[in-house]
Parts: structure tokens; C-alpha cells; sequence
């Protein structure tokens, strides 16, 4: 799925099923991370950004994810792998199979946009720590 497809998909189902934060066993930043939802379902996506920033900071991984795949594809920002690597990593660390496996794919080719130099040992832990997890996507780059 592609990331930008992936938020829509999330925003529609946090929306619908009035899914919040804490169902999906987020921590921390549970009214920023649903308020972002909320902005990114009416179309305000510089509100949301905001409120996700805010949640990622409060330690919320769902929030850390999004902003990953948001800065990933520049949906309503600027495209940065800088800032998407940063916010993979946030939530890789904190044990997010998906984030895993993006930080593995940009340290199996690198990115000189984030300043990342090609790492195929840093690449197989990220894949590794997600397969582990049963992360379908790690397991096909393992």
C-alpha cells in the first residue's frame, strides 16, 4: 500500500469507527493524534501535521508513523526523507513493525536526501526486528 493511500485509509477509519488513540494501543498524545485524524478527514492538513507533531513528540507512535509516510510522500508538506526517516525512527525504536521496515528500506539504498548512507547490517535488524513481528513486508525483504 502506498503511504499516501495508507492515511487515507487511516483517517477514514478513525473517522467511521470512531477509533481513537488509545484503541489502537497508542501512548501519549491520544487527543492530539485523533484531533489530527479529525483535521486530516476535513481536508486540513497543516492542522493535522501540527497535532500529529505534537502527539510524536508526546511519545505517540501512530502519530510518529503517519508523520513518517507524510514527509515520505510530502502530502500537505514539503518531501523530506530528512524528516520521514526521523519520524520512522521514533516509532521504529518504540517497536512499529511498519516504521521498521521503512528505516530498513532506506538503509538498504540510502538516501542522500536524508543523509543516509547504504547500511545492509542496519537494513537486516530493522527487517529482522519487524519480521519477528510478523510484518509480511520485512519478511518478503529478508
Amino acid at each position: 500500500m502506498q503511504p499516501n493511500c495508507f492515511l487515507r485509509s487511516l483517517a477514514t477509519l478513525l473517522m467511521v469507527f470512531g477509533i481513537s488513540a488509545p484503541a489502537i494501543g497508542q501512548s501519549g498524545g491520544e487527543a492530539e493524534f485523533n484531533a489530527g485524524a479529525q483535521a486530516y478527514a476535513d481536508g486540513d492538513k497543516e492542522a493535522a501535521v501540527a497535532a500529529w507533531e505534537e502527539a510524536a513528540a508526546e511519545g505517540n507512535v501512530g502519530a510518529a508513523w503517519v508523520l513518517g509516510n507524510i514527509y515520505e510522500v510530502g502530502d500537505g508538506v514539503a518531501q523530506s526523507d530528512g524528516e520521514a526517516v526521523h519520524y520512522y525512527r521514533l516509532a521504529a525504536e518504540a517497536g512499529h513493525p511498519g516504521a521498521q521496515t521503512r528505516l530498513g528500506l532506506y538503509n538498504k539504498y540510502g538516501s542522500d536526501n536524508a543523509d543516509l548512507e547504504r547500511n545492509d547490517e542496519k537494513a537486516l535488524e530493522w527487517f529482522e526486528a519487524a519480521a519477528l513481528q510478523r510484518y509480511a513486508e520485512a519478511q518478503y525483504q529478508l
